[in-house]
């Protein structure tokens, strides 16, 4: 059985832009939770946390990774992503 590297992901809202406005929001998404590591980088699918059908990859370590993802045609939302490795 092979072992499985594990990252801790923290997911924060940091912003939604609408029309081209910045509305700072700076709401925790997720909050350490276990995603395999596979070839230093851990996929998130964004679709069960904001119902968007688009995946990020993400490497592993990452403090801040910042990430715009677009809800609709006029809001997009600015994401940032830590991700660690689990002790």
């Amino acid at each position: 059985m092979a072992v499985v590297d594990t990252a801790l992901v923290t997911i924060v809202l940091d912003a939604l832009i609408v029309a081209g406005v910045e509305a700072p929001i700076g709401a925790t998404l997720i909050v350490d939770a276990p995603f395999p590591i596979v070839n230093g980088t851990v996929v998130i699918d964004l679709e069960p946390i904001l119902g968007v059908e688009e995946t990020l990859i993400v490497p592993v370590p990452s403090v801040d990774f910042a990430a715009d993802v677009a809800l609709s045609p006029l809001v997009t939302a600015s994401l940032l992503i830590t991700a660690t490795p689990a002790p």
